[in-house]
């Protein structure tokens, strides 16, 4: 998939559109966020992280940073001028520039206007998201969509929004979850930070926080995907989280390397 990426201004955005849109007709679809981390919940890979709006045809993907929606400025402004010379009538044009997340389908020479799902939200704008369901960005919940990748971190979900932790299970779709001391950073007290990586069928999660913390949202999703629980008692929790092991299930096998001979209680 060819990328045609602009970074500038609004205005530069939409010189670089004029300039370039006959590389990619017929226009199939123009779809533009808000919150530009709701493009998780697409097909649209990113390859620059300020990107909010994406236009797709003939092959080809046209990324454009300050093109925008859901507010009234010049970035939505874009938006109406562009969806207007792609088809939209005027009037409609002017409306929909105000949509917090849009997009719009040109495929069969007439338009078809779809509202995306919004799931993410930053802390100024979630309270005008209708649904409870949904991942408040923040100084300890952050997306990364640069280089494609497809990404949420998390820092201490157990103290900092655990309703976060548990919105992102839901609508993520997790496959596989893997536990891992991280023994580059510690607690004051001494105590071992861990990773929790989850992968999904829509985005992947990774959380650091205190290992035990960590653990319990380890047996969560590890009973959400497998239906059962974990299956290992470990008995001295702070001994063993204290060694190099890394937890891992996938495909319905279990290991935890390096260790060889498991038995169903642990105790160190």
């Amino acid at each position: 998939m060819e990328v045609l990426q602009c970074t500038g201004s609004t205005h530069k955005c939409l010189e670089f559109f004029y300039e370039h849109i006959e590389k990619l007709k017929p226009v199939e679809n123009f779809t533009a966020f808000f919150d530009n981390a709701n493009f998780l919940l697409t097909n649209y890979k990113i390859e620059y992280p300020g990107t909010h709006a994406i236009i797709a045809g003939n092959g080809k993907e046209m990324h454009l940073t300050s093109i925008n929606c859901g507010y009234g400025g010049a970035s939505p402004s874009g938006t109406e001028e562009i969806i207007v010379h792609l088809g939209v009538p005027p009037k409609k044009a002017e409306l929909l520039k105000w949509e917090r997340g849009l997009s719009i389908d040109f495929s069969n020479n007439i338009y078809s206007v779809n509202k995306p799902k919004l799931f993410f939200a930053n802390s100024t704008t979630h309270k005008h998201l209708d649904e409870l369901t949904f991942c408040v960005l923040g100084d300890n919940t952050c997306v990364e969509l640069e280089n494609n990748k497809r990404e949420v971190h998390m820092l201490n979900p157990t103290r900092n929004n655990l309703k976060n932790f548990y919105n992102c299970l839901d609508e993520m779709k997790p496959t596989t979850v893997t536990y891992i001391p991280d023994y580059s950073i510690t607690h004051p007290d001494g105590l071992v930070t861990s990773i929790l990586e989850i992968t999904g069928a829509k985005f992947n999660l990774y959380c650091k926080g205190e290992y035990e913390e960590i653990y319990r949202l380890f047996e969560d999703v590890y009973k959400l995907i497998y239906k059962e629980k974990f299956k290992y008692e470990i008995k001295n929790i702070k001994e063993w989280f204290e060694q190099p092991q890394i937890l891992y299930r996938e495909n319905h096998s279990f290991t935890i390397p390096p260790t060889e001979d498991m038995t169903n209680t642990m105790e160190l």
